[in-house]
C-alpha cells in the first residue's frame, strides 16, 4: 500500500485541491495541517478531512509566518513530493499556481487530477428545492482580504437579484456558518426578509449533504464552494478582487460558467446577474 504524509495549508479548499491532485496516485494520505496560531479558525479543517476518501491520520501544527508563507506561496514538483513523502512528510500546495491563473490539471500535468473523487456526506436522494448561502467571509479575514468586499446590504441586494433572475425567489434558504459568523448571519436574515434557516454548528457531513443537494449555493471564495463543485452544485462564488486570476482555475473543466459561476466584489450586485444571462 502506498501511504504518504503531506504538510498542507490550513484551508479546507486548499487541502481538497491537493487531495484531488494526489488521490489517484496513492492508497492513503496522512495530513499535517499547518497554521500560524492554535485557534478554532485555524484548526477548522481537521473535522472536514475525515470526509475525504483515502484520508488517514490528521494532525495540526503551529508554525511561524515564514514557514507558512513558504508552503502557501511555493511551487512544488508533485512527482518528487510523492516519492519523498513515503518516508518523510513533505510540503505540498497548489495555491500559488492557481493564483497565477494556471488550471489545476496543468499543474504538474503528468499527474492526473481525480475529478471523480468527492467528500463523504449524509445520505441524500435527489436535489431539493432550497438555496444555501455562505456570505460571512469578510467578518474574520485580514484587512487586505476585506478590501473591496461587500458589506451585508450589498450581499442582500446581490442575493435578491440572483434569486429573482433565476426564478428561485420562492425557495426557502439555509444560511450556514460557524460561531464567529453569527453577527453577519443575523444582519443578513434581517435584510433578506425571507424564509431562512440558520445552520450554525452543524456537522461537516450534514453541511456537505445540505450543499450537495441544494438548487443553488451562493458564497464568497471558500473551501465550501470548492467542495460543492465535487457534487456539481449550481453555484456563484464571489472572489476578493486580488484573486481574480484564480476564478476558473480549480473547478471541474465542464462546470466552468455552466454550473460554477465566479465574479469579484468589484462587480456591483446587479452586474453579477449578467453572468447568468450569457
Amino acid at each position: 500500500m502506498t501511504e504518504i504524509t503531506l504538510k498542507v495549508p490550513q484551508g479546507i479548499g486548499d487541502i481538497w485541491l491537493v487531495h484531488r491532485k494526489v488521490a489517484k496516485h496513492v492508497d492513503r494520505v496522512n495530513y499535517i495541517i499547518l497554521g500560524t496560531s492554535n485557534t478554532p479558525f485555524q484548526k477548522r479543517s481537521i473535522d472536514w478531512l475525515k470526509l475525504f476518501p483515502k484520508c488517514g491520520a490528521v494532525d495540526f501544527k503551529v508554525v511561524d509566518e515564514s514557514t507558512y508563507a513558504q508552503l502557501a506561496s511555493g511551487m512544488f514538483d508533485i512527482e518528487k513530493v510523492l516519492n519523498d513523502a513515503e518516508s518523510e512528510p513533505q510540503f505540498y500546495s497548489v495555491n500559488k499556481p492557481l493564483e497565477q491563473g494556471i488550471r489545476l490539471e496543468d499543474i504538474d500535468p503528468m499527474m492526473e487530477v481525480d475529478w471523480d473523487v468527492s467528500p463523504r456526506r449524509d445520505e441524500v436522494e435527489d436535489k431539493h428545492d432550497y438555496v444555501v448561502l455562505y456570505v460571512s467571509g469578510a467578518a474574520h479575514h485580514p484587512a487586505k482580504h476585506r478590501n473591496g468586499a461587500w458589506g451585508v446590504p450589498l450581499w442582500a441586494k446581490a442575493i435578491n437579484y440572483c434569486l429573482n433572475t433565476l426564478r428561485l425567489d420562492p425557495l426557502p434558504i439555509y444560511l450556514i456558518g460557524a460561531e464567529w459568523d453569527k453577527g453577519v448571519m443575523s444582519d443578513l436574515k434581517m435584510l433578506l426578509k425571507k424564509d431562512i434557516t440558520a445552520a450554525v454548528g452543524t456537522s461537516p457531513m450534514s453541511v456537505m449533504g445540505l450543499i450537495s443537494r441544494a438548487r443553488m449555493f451562493i458564497g464568497f471564495q471558500s473551501g465550501l464552494g470548492i467542495l460543492a463543485d465535487a457534487f456539481d452544485t449550481f453555484q456563484l462564488m464571489m472572489y476578493y478582487d486580488y484573486m481574480k486570476p484564480m476564478k476558473y482555475t480549480w473547478c471541474k473543466p465542464e462546470n466552468g460558467q455552466r454550473k460554477f459561476f465566479a465574479a469579484t466584489f468589484c462587480d456591483m450586485p446587479n452586474g453579477v446577474v449578467k453572468l447568468f444571462k450569457q
